[in-house]
């Protein structure tokens, strides 16, 4: 657990038995983000003055910022975002409310922008340890050209684009597409191309033949990434990396890709949740 995020949880123990509005809050999320310390309330009908009042408070003490969803305030414009951080007035009309701006690092000075609805990797460590490993497994040179499937807001893109001469991410969710390139900009990348698409339509497929690709980076979500993998061109291809959070679609994949040449070189695991069944796994093939 960040450090930062300790105090937070002893503060909501102590006071949540007085904060009867809280049965307005479905949850909360603690975000130790690198420029904001957050503490975000999905709440479900609009929290009244006691409540902002008792936040404000708390921001005050703990020094820290508070979010609150846009269901949970009456002025919030519902169309402009989602979350709204508190204004250190307490004012909640709409000119007063402000959008969280949010970052993370990376190996190699690299930085991405993240909401609080995105899934990201919680633990920032061991994270940090697999981006490397990931860049040191694809053995990059200045003349690679990396396709990086499953790309998320870029968390392996990044680092690999400071090694290669071109990445191409691409990836099914449109906000993420968004915030990778937000986040290429703010590192002064420029040979990296971030595309949304369904990787199996024909538009993907194309735009991956036209990218002349010689090395693969793929980290899908738990359903593995069968349906892809059965409509890739492996010819020009010289070393995959595969990163999955589910052994089971995972050995189902890696029959898949030694199905077309190449060899399983090595596999290592990340315990990314600590206390949980759940294992990261970073596999290499070779051909």
């Amino acid at each position: 657990l960040d450090p930062r995020l300790q105090p937070i949880l002893s503060y909501i123990q102590a006071h949540c038995q007085q904060w009867g509005w809280l049965s307005n809050v479905g949850h909360m999320t603690l975000f130790a983000a690198d420029n904001e310390t957050v503490l975000a309330l999905n709440a479900q009908r609009h929290l009244n003055a006691d409540a902002l009042s008792a936040l404000s408070e708390l921001e005050a003490q703990l020094a820290i910022r508070v979010a609150v969803h846009q269901q949970g305030l009456v002025n919030a414009p519902k169309k402009a975002a989602k979350w709204y951080f508190l204004p250190a007035s307490g004012q909640t009309d709409a000119g007063a409310l402000t959008v969280p701006d949010l970052w993370l690092s990376s190996i190699d000075d690299c930085r991405y922008p993240v909401d609080l609805d995105d899934f990201v990797q919680i633990n920032k460590k061991l994270n940090e340890q697999m981006v490397s490993a990931v860049v040191s497994s694809l053995e990059l040179t200045a003349t690679d050209r990396v396709l990086d499937l499953f790309c998320g807001a870029g968390n392996f893109t990044l680092p690999i684009a400071r090694h290669v001469e071109y990445v191409l991410g691409i990836e099914g969710v449109p906000t993420m597409v968004q915030q990778a390139q937000r986040g290429a900009q703010a590192c002064g990348i420029n040979n990296v191309e971030f595309i949304h698409a369904d990787l199996t339509t024909s538009a993907a497929l194309d735009k991956i033949k036209a990218a002349n690709v010689n090395k693969l980076l793929l980290d899908p979500s738990r359903e593995g990434a069968n349906a892809v993998l059965e409509c890739l061109q492996y010819s020009d291809l010289e070393k995959i990396v595969y990163v999955s959070c589910n052994p089971q679609s995972w050995v189902h994949d890696c029959a898949l890709i030694m199905a077309n040449g190449f060899t399983l070189e090595q596999v290592q695991s990340f315990d990314m949740f600590k206390g949980t069944t759940h294992t990261e796994l970073l596999s290499v093939f070779i051909r």
